[in-house]
């Protein structure tokens, strides 16, 4: 089956002058991962979550991580195999120290391939990052689209610079959150299938900083059950 984003589920929040965010987010019987985005801008520079990032009490396992080219925001995406379905739990991010502002987002997806590769946080195909100082329009493309297929899912989240969602075939936006702290913005996408992989994001003048962070991930599918059993036919 295809991985599969839970619509209807997805929830974000945001905070300002605070060392904790957090929400409240529900993964349904068919849920099988869930990914969540942690974005957060101080003065002085970015602070993370570290081990203080939790699902329902349980802590999440870092994907990757991307830090703007300023060093004033930085953008996280954490996982979960298997979460807890069917009731709604706390999502929280718990830093070390206060950030100016952040955003958190809660994806749950159906139909994920949980033993892939994706799981390593370093040097695995399954992922990308770009960072920029140069505007306010954030982009990022997949480094080989030749990898995806069909029952595989493109996921991206942008900082600073965006106000919407991504442009482009087959984008729709996942959420978003304006006028964090001083005015930064937040947007979370996802391209299904196939297709090439490539975000824009672009700012409609209010954001207040010129750098930006983006992370793009390849969520891998599950192959049908079927296929495996046509395989057999043939080896025999």
């Amino acid at each position: 089956m295809p991985a599969a984003i839970n619509i209807p589920q997805v929830v974000s929040a945001q905070a300002a002058s605070s060392n904790v965010i957090s929400l409240s987010g529900m993964c349904g019987a068919q849920d099988n991962f869930l990914l969540a985005i942690f974005w957060s801008t101080t003065s002085t520079g970015p602070v993370g979550p570290g081990s203080g990032f939790t699902y329902n009490g349980v802590q999440l396992s870092q994907f990757i991580v991307a830090n703007a080219l300023d060093l004033k925001s930085i953008a996280y995406i954490y996982y979960m195999a298997n979460p807890p379905v069917g009731g709604a739990y706390t999502l929280q991010a718990s830093c070390f120290s206060n950030f100016d502002g952040a955003a958190l987002g809660f994806i749950p997806i159906a139909g994920v391939n949980t033993s892939n590769s994706y799981k390593s946080p370093n040097g695995n195909p399954y992922q990308t990052v770009a960072t920029s100082v140069a505007n306010n329009n954030g982009a990022i493309s997949w480094i080989n689209p030749a990898q995806a297929s069909a029952k595989d899912l493109y996921i991206a989240v942008c900082g600073n610079g965006c106000t919407s969602q991504s442009s482009g075939s087959g984008q729709s936006l996942l959420w978003t959150q304006t006028n964090i702290g001083s005015g930064y913005s937040v947007s979370a996408d996802q391209i299904p299938g196939a297709n090439a992989g490539s975000f824009t994001w672009a700012n409609s003048g209010s954001v207040t900083a010129t750098a930006w962070d983006a992370i793009e991930l390849l969520i891998p599918g599950m192959v049908p059950f079927s296929s495996y059993a046509i395989d057999e036919q043939m080896e025999f």
